[in-house]
């Protein structure tokens, strides 16, 4: 029976000791970040892959492969127009010919339409700000993307925008990244970067970045719990009503 006391107390307090390095680890965590990174599209917004690609690319008798469908957006031409070497109309021209034209054309300019805030996100920057984190957008972009739009007014809440067609380098080169660092004066070891890309994080850990990848919006904001970064019941108000933004992002604020 003593035996089975003591093993009792061993068991229990080894499983404290787990629990109590956990809560050690994410409070390191916590305290570790400063600064909070986040991709645009698929993270901010919406960017619904599967629902652009039956949109656009499943139709008539020309349908395109989803795997040519991914490759689209790491190709040279693409790659180019979101450095802002070449214009949306000078890049269709560019592509490679196993693309069609009138499609690629129709994403080019029906794609906005398709990022759309997504409520909890924009909670949770706001929420972010209220706990003194200091935020930045890193997004790779086009210049045919209208950012000034009433809708992305929770741009305002951000320390710092990095957009790709300005700075002329694209995720995952480092190069982006390293002018995110300079541009701000931040440390890489103090940011966590939110991408729905794997290569982009990939990339950012590659600088010295902790990163998430935001497959599911919802998931993302629990891995922000597991971070240290939100408590639980800080998650669970993400989820009331958002109120809209009524301010209008300026540029000129951001010194772009």
């Amino acid at each position: 029976m003593k035996k089975i006391f003591l093993l009792s107390l061993f068991i229990i307090g080894t499983i404290f000791c787990i629990e109590q390095k956990d809560k050690g680890n994410a409070m390191e965590r916590h305290v570790k970040y400063k600064n909070i990174i986040f991709d645009f599209g698929g993270v901010l917004t919406e960017f619904p892959l599967q629902k652009i690609f039956q949109d656009i690319f499943v139709q008539g008798e020309e349908v395109m492969s989803m795997e040519l469908w991914q490759e689209l957006f790491w190709c040279d031409s693409f790659a180019e127009l979101q450095r802002g070497n070449i214009t949306a109309a000078q890049a269709l021209k560019t592509l490679p010919k196993k693309y069609n034209q009138d499609q690629v054309i129709k994403f080019f300019y029906s794609l906005p339409a398709y990022l759309t805030p997504v409520p909890q996100v924009i909670n949770l920057v706001k929420l972010l700000k209220e706990k003194g984190y200091k935020l930045f957008l890193l997004s790779n972009s086009a210049s045919d993307i209208d950012f000034d739009k009433t809708e992305y007014g929770f741009l305002k809440l951000f320390d710092g925008l990095i957009y790709s067609h300005i700075v002329h380098a694209i995720k995952p080169d480092p190069e982006i990244y390293h002018i995110l660092f300079d541009t701000y004066k931040i440390k890489a070891e103090e940011c966590l970067f939110i991408d729905d890309f794997e290569k982009n994080i990939i990339g950012a850990k590659a600088v010295g970045m902790d990163g998430i990848i935001c497959v599911d919006h919802d998931l993302m904001i629990k891995e922000l719990g597991k971070f240290g970064v939100l408590q639980q019941a800080e998650i669970d108000s993400l989820y009331l009503t958002i109120k809209p933004f009524e301010h209008k992002f300026d540029q000129k604020e951001h010194n772009l």
